[in-house]
Order: structure tokens, then sequence, then C-alpha cells
């Protein structure tokens, strides 16, 4: 495709050791709720871009298949959950609603919702945080500013 995004087809199945990759300037678009479990993989390479139209669970990714590169972009519809096991990742996240998990995150971009964030203990936010409500658990915090 001339303009480097490609549509995912419905449903969206990851089998149990599959990964998504998505190269450096490209646009993947899944119309459909994502969950990528422990065993399987998700690699986004600078400048690349995920819109999920459902929601996004990623939070049982064992943390070395999760490979998310500076200036990603990653846009969901619906809910944003990671943080069940100690990820990390760099990228910009928006989403109706996040839940940044019950194992230390870091997260280096920016969050924004539209309804709720909710950083669990021990995460690191190195970013901008928006949202109507942001709740956070001792200790973590947010480095950079906060609005809600």
């Amino acid at each position: 495709m001339s303009n480097k995004a490609y549509p995912c087809p419905y449903p969206a199945y990851l089998a149990e050791y599959d990964a998504v990759i998505i190269g450096a300037g490209y646009t993947l678009k899944v119309t459909n709720n994502v969950i990528v479990t422990y065993n399987q993989g998700l690699t986004m390479q600078a400048g690349s871009k995920l819109i999920v139209t459902g929601y996004l669970d990623i939070k049982g990714i064992n943390p070395p298949n999760l490979k998310v590169a500076d200036n990603s972009v990653i846009e969901v519809g619906g809910a944003f959950s990671m943080g069940s096991l100690k990820q990390s990742l760099s990228a910009d996240i928006s989403a109706n609603s996040m839940n940044l998990g019950t194992d230390a995150v870091t997260v280096n971009g920016n969050l924004t919702s539209k309804t709720s964030i909710a950083i669990g203990s021990y995460a690191t936010i190195n970013g901008n945080v928006s949202a109507t409500a942001v709740t956070t658990a001792a200790p973590g915090g947010i480095n950079g500013n906060d609005t809600a």
C-alpha cells in the first residue's frame, strides 16, 4: 500500500506465539478489541502507529516481548490496559480510559484519556497526563504536567 496504512481483518486473532510488528512509518488499524498475552508480542519501531477501535489489553505481555520505540503512537477507541507485569514502552497513548497496572510500569510519552487514567504503584510516567480524572497509587510519579 502506498500510504503505509494497513487495516487488520476482523476478527483480529493472534495464535499463542504470534507477535504484531509494525515498521517505522507504518500504521496498523484494527477494527476490533485486541488482547495480547504472555507468549505473544508487540513491536513498534520508531514512528509507527497502532490504532485499535475497541479496547487494547497488553497487560499480560512478557516484558521482553513488548518493544515499543520512541515516537510511536497508540490510539485506542475503548480502554487501554497494561502493567500486570513490569512493562515499559515509549509512545504517546490516547484512549477512552486507561489502567496502568498493578506492577511497576514505565511510559515514556504523553497519556491522553477522554475519561479516566488509573496509575498503579511504582509507575513512572515520563510525559504529560491529561484526563477528566487521574488517580495514582503511591509510590509512583508523573514527570510532566498532570491536567485533570
